[in-house]
Formats: structure tokens, sequence, C-alpha cells
């Protein structure tokens, strides 16, 4: 799943450096929102499911410091960027960024997905129940069609 929202991510800052119109940078906006709105509690549950009780304290510091200077970093590279290089450059720097990510993310993220069988639900003929209960409504419908002439006349007076 981790890969998966840094893989949007990554397309729609790749979308964001090639449009052409506002609607379609705005709209590619939101995709790369989506990815990086899956991206923070993703990769915490990750985290949470992969380090033990003991030294989960020590791994979260190693996500939130970065996430921390993101914030305070992120306006002075984005101006530079911009003020050197043209405007696209500022999403299209996140695609090698994005592809080193889906590596290591295929490289070093545990899939924490179980590998159980699938199994087929039951079918609805094989629950009595289930048949009869679904049965009963049909046929009050059906002969109360037959003695009054309208389904929809059954259901008001009852």
């Amino acid at each position: 799943m981790f890969g998966f929202a840094v893989a949007v991510f990554t397309l729609g800052s790749l979308a964001c450096g090639l449009s052409t119109s506002l609607p379609m940078l705005v709209a590619s906006r939101i995709l790369q929102g989506v990815g990086a709105a899956f991206m923070m509690p993703v990769g915490r549950i990750a985290l949470l499911k992969t380090f033990p009780k003991s030294g989960i304290l020590r791994a979260m510091n190693f996500v939130i410091i970065p996430a921390l200077l993101g914030p305070l970093l992120g306006p002075l590279t984005g101006g530079v960027i911009v003020h050197w290089l043209p405007w696209r450059m500022i999403f299209l720097i996140n695609i090698p960024i994005g592809i080193v990510g889906l590596w290591l993310v295929k490289k070093h993220m545990p899939d924490h997905i179980p590998k159980t069988r699938r199994t087929r639900p039951p079918s609805a003929g094989t629950d009595r129940r289930f048949t009869t209960k679904l049965r009963r409504p049909i046929f009050r419908s059906v002969t109360a069609e037959r003695k009054i002439g309208h389904p929809a006349v059954h259901s008001i007076t009852r």
C-alpha cells in the first residue's frame, strides 16, 4: 500500500509538471495530494507492525524529524528551484525521488498482507435460512399481485 501511495504521488508530480492549463494543474495536484495523504498514515502503520514495542519511539523519531524539517526547508528549497529553474521543475524533481522511493519500498518494506488462501463465500443456495427468507417476500408479493392486481397495493395494505 505504501508503494502504491508513492507511485500515485510520483504520477501526480509528473502530471503537474506536464500540465498545460490551470484546471489540469489543479486536477494533477489533487492526484498528488491523494498519494501524499496515503503516505504518512500507511508509513506509520508499517512502522508499528515492523518494530518491536521497545524500538517504536526510536523508529518514529527517525520518521518524524524529516517530516518536521520539511516545512522548514521546503519553502527555501522551492524558492531556490523556482528562481533558477522553470516552475515545472518544482514538480519534476519529485520523479527521480519517487522512483528511488519505489525501489527502496520494494527492497526494504515488509509485506504485512497475510498470505492466506482465499475461500469462496458460501452461495445463497447453501444457506437454507437465507433462501427461505428470500423466497417468502417474493412469494407474498406474487400472491398479492394475483389477488389485488398490483404489487404496491400489497405493501400498503399490509
